[in-house]
């Protein structure tokens, strides 16, 4: 006679539970991979010349940037914005809001696979 310490009910649950942490772990890597690829991307069309195209890749920052009120030091008929130190750390802080913004889209995705 065998005397089982974890009932079959539980062991299903640790399977669960380590499925679930791989697809954590792997959404992270998705996350992490996405921003670093849009980021690159968003750098390398600023230096061919493409402003605008920088902005549409790295979703995370114009959005906190637009959060952010900039000093006019020119006139009202011709303004001219300046940025303060806000903006820089907007700017970094994009980064870590980017992979977790990625991440959870990446975990609702991989959670979903088997439905579709």
């Amino acid at each position: 006679m065998v005397i089982e310490f974890f009932p079959v009910a539980a062991q299903r649950h640790v399977s669960v539970m380590k499925s679930r942490r791989a697809r954590v772990l792997l959404a992270g890597v998705v996350g992490l991979l996405l921003t670093a690829g849009c980021a690159a991307i968003a750098y390398l069309a600023h230096r061919i010349g493409s402003e605008l195209t920088g902005p549409r890749v790295l979703l995370a920052d114009p959005v906190l940037q637009s959060l952010i009120p900039l000093l006019n030091i020119g006139t009202s008929e011709h303004p001219i914005y300046e940025g303060t130190p806000l903006n820089i750390l907007a700017f970094f802080a994009s980064f870590p809001i980017g992979v977790g913004v990625y991440s959870i889209i990446a975990y609702i995705t991989l959670s979903r696979w088997k439905e579709w």
